[in-house]
Formats: structure tokens, C-alpha cells, sequence
């Protein structure tokens, strides 16, 4: 089985079911212990899919990649996602003390205290403290191959993006301001303006100066996403 962001939760989650019916040991190991607690179920559930936690649960917390604090707190839960609640063992601080993997709709899998043994529960699915997703430690699938004949095959693989391209606005101009705006741009060449910052990656270019900068990547064999610098604008004319 080859694991990915996609399937690796469900896996860990299917890997962890192993220990349905096992004793909670506190601070235990599975299988040196003979059963284990909340922090190292989860553990061995992600160690079976290649992801590596860190005990214990308010630490592996602070490690995760992935939650509701980079707003991500109403986005669906899935299959082995991990739900954090403060709990008897928090540190204080605000730091969770309890992990559980999410299974369904309030639903829960966890090794829950002492003399209960690990299994599904119900569980309160709405209103825990945090949330993680440890399968985004797996690498991020590689981009997709061009299409036969599309310019980034032309280009080679160099030129391929690489990530989210900048999404360039165009700002509609009326007849009536070409004149003007034509007569500003040969002002601002004339007195040799340059801009103290370059163009900001949000900002509204025109459609020609939009043409420009593609035609100039691939001239200059540059990939598509590459940032342009403040003296190559300065060349063109364009100002902040």
C-alpha cells in the first residue's frame, strides 16, 4: 500500500483498530506494554502508515502541520483526523491533554482511561478544542503531467508551475481614459521614474503588461511562477 494525504488518516485509523479490546495503560507502549493510552494509540495507528508523533499528546499537538489555528476550524473532519480535548492530563495553558481519532459523526476510536478498554465510543465530534491532520507530514502529490502540445511541454519541465500561480486582475478601462493613461505612461518614462518597491502580486495589471511578463518568462527560459525584479520593471515603464 502505498500512503498519501488522501488515504493515510483512514489507514491509521484501520491500523489502530488492531488494539480494539486491549487494556489503557497509562504512558504504555504497544505492544511492549501490553496496552497503551490515548497519545500512544494514536502514535502506533501513524507509525503503521510512516508518520512519526511525538508523546506526549500537548507536544505532538504543538508539532502538528495542520489545524483549526491556520483556519482550517470549519472544514470537514475525516477518517483519522485527530481531536483534541483538554482533558484530566492538560498541562494547563490552554494545551490539550486527550487525543482521540475521528471516526464518523459522532463517533470517536480512543483509548479513553484506566480500566476501559480501547474501542469506538460515542463522542463529541462538534465541540473539541482542537483539531490535527497528520497525514499533510506526506509529501504532496506531484503535479499532474502537461498536456500533449501545451506550452509548459514545449518550455520542458523547468518551466512547469511549481505551485498556485498569482492570479492576475484586469481593470477595465474606458475609451475615454486611453489618451490620458497613454500621455501618463510617457511622462513617467521621460522623468526615468522607478518604483520604490516592485509590483505586488495582487495587483491589478493591464492585459498588455500581463502578455508581457509570459512573453518574457519564456523568453528568458523562466519558469511561470517566477518573480520579476524591481529593475526589469523599471525597464518596462511600470510603476506602482
Amino acid at each position: 500500500m502505498t500512503w498519501t494525504r488522501e488515504n493515510a488518516g483512514a489507514g491509521a485509523l484501520e491500523a489502530a483498530r488492531a488494539l480494539t479490546g486491549k487494556p489503557y495503560v497509562y504512558g504504555g507502549t504497544w505492544p511492549q506494554s501490553g496496552g497503551t493510552d490515548c497519545d500512544g494509540l494514536t502514535t502506533y495507528g501513524y507509525a503503521c502508515v510512516g508518520i512519526i508523533r511525538h508523546r506526549p499528546t500537548y507536544v505532538d499537538f504543538l508539532d502538528q502541520p495542520w489545524d483549526q489555528r491556520n483556519g482550517h476550524r470549519d472544514d470537514p473532519n475525516q477518517p483519522g483526523d485527530l481531536l483534541y480535548y483538554l482533558g484530566s492530563d492538560s498541562p494547563g495553558n490552554g494545551l490539550p491533554g486527550h487525543v482521540a481519532f475521528y471516526v464518523s459523526p459522532g463517533r470517536i476510536f480512543q483509548a479513553e482511561m484506566t480500566g476501559v478498554p480501547i474501542g469506538e465510543f460515542d463522542g463529541d465530534t462538534v465541540g473539541y478544542e482542537f483539531r490535527c491532520r497528520p497525514a499533510l507530514a506526506l509529501p504532496a502529490p506531484p503535479p499532474p503531467p502537461p498536456v500533449p502540445g501545451s506550452p509548459f511541454e514545449r518550455l520542458g519541465p523547468h518551466a512547469r508551475p511549481q505551485g498556485p500561480l498569482p492570479v492576475l486582475h484586469y481593470k477595465a478601462v474606458t475609451p475615454e481614459q486611453v489618451p490620458f493613461l497613454y500621455f501618463a505612461r510617457q511622462l513617467l518614462n521621460a522623468a526615468k521614474v522607478v518604483p520604490t518597491q516592485p509590483p505586488r502580486v495582487n495587483m491589478q495589471y493591464g492585459r498588455l503588461t500581463a502578455d508581457r511578463v509570459i512573453r518574457w518568462k519564456r523568453k528568458h527560459d523562466l519558469p511561470a511562477n517566477a518573480t520579476i525584479g524591481i529593475r526589469t520593471w523599471a525597464t518596462w515603464g511600470v510603476h506602482e
